[in-house]
């Protein structure tokens, strides 16, 4: 997947021009794995929603996510945590 970074870089909040999409929001900070984001507030609801969608559907799909954007940064801290807890168990 590419472009579902759900994050904003910079001043930019895509990787081209959509003006459509260019309006006077306010980003928030957002905090995983030791990183900060910051997110128009309907990218941290995507992420939050993507969250909910691995979690009921994540052992039946296969992802490719690129970049280094929040929910790049998501998928890469959940499964280190996963590992951590896996060797904990053992």
């Amino acid at each position: 997947m590419y472009g579902f970074d759900s994050c904003l870089r910079e001043d930019e909040h895509h990787a081209y021009a959509q003006p459509e999409n260019d309006y006077g929001t306010h980003p928030i900070p957002v905090s995983v794995g030791g990183r900060i984001f910051y997110c128009d507030p309907w990218m941290f609801s995507q992420a939050t929603e993507w969250m909910e969608m691995i979690g009921l559907f994540g052992d039946e799909i296969s992802l490719d996510v690129k970049g280094d954007g929040l929910i790049a940064h998501i998928i890469k801290t959940g499964a280190e945590l996963t590992a951590l807890e896996q060797e904990s168990e053992e």
